[in-house]
């Protein structure tokens, strides 16, 4: 089968498989993913963090079972756990019920995914409940003394870390919140890029942020036509100022300056 699907360039994914089985995938050529999750139907199709772990270290993209955007389906978290997986977004849908604007959060006008670097995967914490040698000590309340993180059997034992954002989508049940973190430039910029996106900084996007002395460069790639709305924090003496501005491409390779100094702005946006 890998012979085959090498010949005719194709992609293979392997479908509910063993650790075995993946690391049995290092030596062939046309195994790109695998299913990292169970059934779409069943309650653990969300939990792909610890398979994750493997498949980055074997050069495999882990992939969520297919994603559906009928309410109550708790489509957007559907969404978001495919997308950040980086493996294939495989949509469900019934024709014409697809929903093109909880889509378009992560990807391109032209349908390329919006992807991390590194799929998403369970935190250390997750794995913490045997590995206290540092930290318990005789006597202690184990809890509170930080020995023991928490017991967790099901993803209903994960504690919230801040569960208070409102639910999207009309009568999906999971409640969830993305923290992205982004790098202080020397010169105390902030890029955070396309925030209505779930994953705002893709290099499928964004190839270059460069510091100016008053701001920031930015080179990005799109579709033409294609509207792209870029954030960025520009610092002052109490903090930072929000900054955005709106780009339509007219080429699909752009640069664009975000600055606080009208000499370093470009009147229009450099189109390549």
């Amino acid at each position: 089968m890998d012979s085959a699907a090498a010949e005719r360039s194709l992609p293979v994914q392997m479908c509910m498989a063993l650790p075995s089985d993946l690391l049995t995938s290092l030596e062939f050529r046309s195994t790109t993913n695998y299913r990292a999750s169970e059934d779409y139907a069943s309650k653990g199709n969300f939990d792909i963090g610890g398979s994750s772990l493997l498949a980055f270290a074997l050069d495999l993209r882990p992939s969520k079972d297919t994603e559906v955007d009928n309410p109550g389906s708790n489509c957007e978290l559907n969404a978001l756990i495919a997308t950040l997986s980086t493996g294939p977004l495989a949509l469900a849908d019934k024709a014409g019920e697809t929903n093109h604007t909880l889509l378009l959060r992560s990807m391109r006008l032209d349908g390329l995914l919006l992807q991390p670097e590194k799929p998403a995967t369970a935190i250390d914490a997750v794995f913490m409940q045997d590995h206290h040698a540092n930290l318990c000590v005789n006597g202690s309340e184990a809890e509170s003394s930080g020995c023991l993180f928490g017991e967790i059997r099901s993803a209903d034992d994960f504690p919230s870390i801040l569960n208070d954002r409102s639910l999207m989508v009309e009568n999906d049940t999971h409640q969830f919140d993305l923290w992205q973190f982004a790098p202080v430039e020397d010169n105390g910029w902030v890029f955070l890029g396309e925030t209505g996106k779930y994953v705002s900084v893709s290099s499928k996007r964004f190839s270059r942020v460069r510091p100016l002395p008053h701001g920031l460069l930015v080179t990005l790639a799109g579709v033409v036509g294609e509207e792209v709305r870029l954030t960025a924090l520009m610092p002052n003496s109490a903090g930072w100022t929000v900054l955005e501005k709106l780009v339509k491409l007219e080429h699909i390779v752009a640069v664009v300056a975000l600055s606080s100094e009208p000499s370093e702005s470009f009147e229009d946006v450099l189109q390549v």
